[in-house]
């Protein structure tokens, strides 16, 4: 086991204390026309983490949408 560790207890979960610098991302919902929009601009070539900063999401949001397109698209 090695010294100096950061986590507490032995599960590997980090301490209470090791959690107070992550910043929780306040829910962001998108509209069908924004998904449609990111689509567009994927199609164009623009990086995902250069939407994801655009729409104030995650990367793996924009991502998932990429993966819907045939959904998004019926509309």
């Amino acid at each position: 086991m090695a010294t100096g560790s950061s986590f507490s207890g032995g599960k590997g979960t980090p301490s209470t204390s090791d959690c107070s610098n992550l910043k929780k991302r306040k829910k962001k919902v998108l509209t069908i026309e924004q998904k449609i929009e990111i689509l567009k601009e994927l199609s164009r070539g623009v990086s995902t983490t250069i939407l994801s900063e655009r729409y104030g999401v995650g990367k793996s949001t924009v991502s998932d949408i990429k993966k819907a397109k045939r959904f998004y698209l019926r509309f």
